[in-house]
């Protein structure tokens, strides 16, 4: 046969249950559902028409666990096709069908026996009057593809979620790495989140001077929500722990336009990594903190935080400097980005250097909630994107309840 002229190859995989060897049910499977399926890229699989080696009732379990549909005919009220029909509804979708005067009450040529049994009688089963019925092959097309498009689709996407696995398998350490942190820029641009194009250059003032730090904030009425992402191959516990001064004083700008207005910080640690990162490690570095999320490794603080109760003119962005000595926030220029204006609280400004640029204002306590959450064992660039939109959806809705204090 020339390759035009070749069948293509089955999309789909589907098990047959039913009454073998009797002559009306057989032609109905060679004369209709066998060269139905076949037309619809459906390859029949009827275990009786199986050469295999194996134990009957272990062959029809692999044989249904490999299936994507089942068409489970329940003409002759066989009970392998019941028990068939019952295992394979625990995953995959299955089609009924039945000869139509079994449906209805019992005569001389249906006895009760052979009737649907009344669990299944509820079903949607689709019927034929004769084994060439035009009308049965007609309904059992369209149900066909009714469940079939979910599971093409599904398909599709798995076939997706291998190339772009292999594709950034493909890719360098450092590739990787350069990718998942853009991707991560993508989620939070796609929220309105506003990137910190400084936190790259002054992340070395908390000691984690990198390539592969993503910071932003977005402010929303009376909540702010602040994001910081480490992107790393793994993170050590040491590692983590140097974390920690990401939330001791994170890099994103704590100021806003209306301060009176702000009552809520959700502070969100992103920690994303090619390898695993154990939840037991992140507890250990973070004790004070409690696992709200286990499966999505989620842990959660509630406490307080003392922010600039007014807008500062002439800084741009207000950041938290936690320290034995020196201001406690500073303030920096979008036209001097590495220089520094120290910010003190009223009352406090007489401990700073009097040769030292500084803004004295008033601040007032927020309510925060931190929330750290490793996305590990990366694959996809997709994944990153996925997880992280999950991750920043679930802290921003998180109950706004108060917590103790910082």
């Amino acid at each position: 046969m020339s390759p035009q002229l070749a069948s293509p190859e089955p999309r789909l995989r589907c098990f047959i249950a039913m009454a073998f060897d009797i002559v009306d049910t057989d032609r109905w499977f060679d004369d209709v559902l066998e060269p139905l399926l076949r037309s619809l890229r459906c390859k029949p699989v009827r275990i009786d028409r199986v050469e295999h080696n194996d134990n009957i009732d272990t062959r029809i379990i692999a044989e249904i666990e490999k299936a994507d549909f089942v068409v489970a005919d329940l003409t002759y009220a066989r009970p392998s096709v019941y028990f068939e029909a019952g295992y394979a509804q625990r995953s995959i979708p299955v089609i009924y069908t039945c000869r139509k005067d079994h449906l209805q009450p019992p005569k001389e040529t249906t006895p009760e026996s052979h009737r649907v049994h009344f669990d299944l009688a509820m079903r949607n089963i689709v019927a034929w009057k004769s084994p060439d019925d035009p009308i049965f092959a007609d309904r059992i097309a369209k149900r066909i593809a009714l469940i079939s498009r979910p599971i093409l689709a599904g398909q599709k996407r798995a076939l997706e979620v291998q190339q772009e696995e292999e594709k950034f398998r493909s890719l360098s350490l450092d590739g990787q790495l350069v990718a998942s942190s853009a991707a991560v820029r993508h989620v939070l641009t796609d929220r309105k989140v506003t990137l910190a194009g400084y936190a790259e250059d002054r992340a070395g003032s908390v000691g984690l001077a990198d390539n592969y730090l993503v910071v932003g904030r977005r402010v929303h009425g009376s909540e702010m929500i602040g994001v910081q992402a480490r992107v790393a191959a793994s993170i050590t516990l040491a590692k983590l722990r140097e974390l920690r001064r990401l939330l001791v004083s994170p890099l994103y700008d704590v100021g806003a336009s209306r301060p009176s207005r702000l009552v809520l910080l959700r502070d969100v640690l992103l920690l994303v990594t090619k390898n695993p990162l154990p939840l037991e490690r992140m507890m250990s570095a973070l004790p004070e903190f409690s696992v709200v999320d286990p499966t999505r490794k989620q842990l959660q603080l509630r406490s307080e935080l003392k922010i600039p109760a007014k807008r500062i003119i002439n800084v741009d962005h207000v950041l938290i400097r936690r320290s034995s000595y020196g201001a406690p926030y500073v303030g920096i220029n979008a036209e001097r980005p590495y220089g520094e204006t120290e910010i003190w609280p009223v009352g406090a400004e007489s401990r700073g250097r009097r040769d030292r640029e500084r803004i004295v204002v008033p601040v007032r306590t927020v309510n925060r909630i931190i929330n750290v959450i490793a996305i590990d064992k990366v694959r996809s660039i997709r994944e990153v994107e996925e997880r992280a939109s999950f991750a920043l959806d679930a802290c921003a809705s998180a109950p706004a309840s108060r917590g103790s204090a910082d």
